[in-house]
């Protein structure tokens, strides 16, 4: 725990510098975690929540950090099984619910509309791209951002914004 703190003081230092300037941070923590890509990702629902809290606290309560906007956000592609909200930690340590979409038709098995809106946060596509990141084909074809535009236009209206991903 002293090492993992160690590195949340690191980091906090940092996010302090910024809070001083008046930067307000978008910040996406511990992304994805229904896949197994990352150390955090999919773990228990009572691990990863404790986990989000825990560094919520550590740095709001601890560090006094609250230029921060804290955003929530699974991925698609891998554990379909897993719903997106399902390691939600919970409407008071999260700002902005999203989820992250490499796809080229923006459709899904379920709503992410519906789902999100019980929420009554704003709702995001923090990561998006096309479904094939490959480089060679991104060079070849290029990528049109418009799809993504027209598609959250059409499939997902509440969407307040979106980042293009690109390798």
């Amino acid at each position: 725990l002293a090492t993992f703190n160690g590195y949340l003081d690191t980091v906090a230092a940092g996010l302090d510098a910024l809070q001083q300037k008046l930067i307000v941070v978008i910040w996406r923590l511990m992304s994805e975690m229904n896949g197994n890509w990352f150390w955090w990702g999919h773990r228990s629902q009572a691990d990863y929540i404790a986990l989000w809290r825990y560094v919520f606290n550590y740095l709001t309560v601890g560090k006094s950090l609250h230029h921060l906007i804290w955003v929530y956000e699974s991925d698609s592609g891998t554990h379909s099984g897993t719903p997106s909200d399902y390691y939600f930690p919970g409407a008071d340590y999260v700002d902005v619910v999203g989820h992250n979409m490499y796809d080229d038709t923006w459709q899904l098995p379920f709503d992410l509309n519906r789902l999100y809106r019980e929420y009554g946060k704003v709702y995001a596509f923090p990561q998006a791209g096309s479904n094939n990141q490959s480089p060679l084909r991104l060079i070849q074809y290029g990528w049109d951002s418009m799809v993504m535009i027209n598609a959250i236009r059409a499939r997902h209206p509440r969407a307040s914004y979106f980042c293009a991903w690109d390798t």
